[in-house]
């Protein structure tokens, strides 16, 4: 009788390790999904930058920065988000799983322009080519 016992007790052990690892799995995969409340700074100065483009990339979501540089994101484990901005370079993340309020920090770039030369013509020579 002993010997039967001991392997119930073996098999409720066992089993017990079992369904302790599923509740970890699930767990687990429930903390992966959800959303996050980020914010995207000037590199320089930390200052929100507004306006900014955000997409989620595996999801095709797209939302625009306020005026704090403060955006909201429907977000899963591993997906790919993306910053872009006229006169900032495009950066972004790959979500962690973890953090739920991420600060992305955009680097600013000047545009420079080739060169642009200002002719004036007098009244007069305006109404006569017409």
């Amino acid at each position: 009788m002993d010997n039967y016992k001991r392997i119930d007790i073996f098999r409720m052990i066992q089993t017990s390790k079992v369904l302790l690892f599923l509740l970890l799995i699930n767990l687990s995969a429930i903390a992966q999904k959800g959303y996050i409340v980020g914010r995207v700074v000037n590199k320089e100065n930390q200052k929100g930058v507004p306006s900014a483009t955000v997409i989620n990339k595996n999801s095709k979501q797209v939302t625009k920065t306020g005026a704090n540089g403060d955006f909201f994101l429907y977000v899963s484990f591993g997906d790919s988000i993306k910053i872009t901005s006229i006169g900032y370079a495009e950066t972004g993340i790959t979500w962690d799983g973890i953090n739920k309020e991420p600060v992305i920090e955009a680097k600013p770039t000047a545009i420079m322009l080739g060169e642009v030369v200002v002719k004036t013509q007098r009244p007069e020579n305006l109404s006569q080519r017409n």
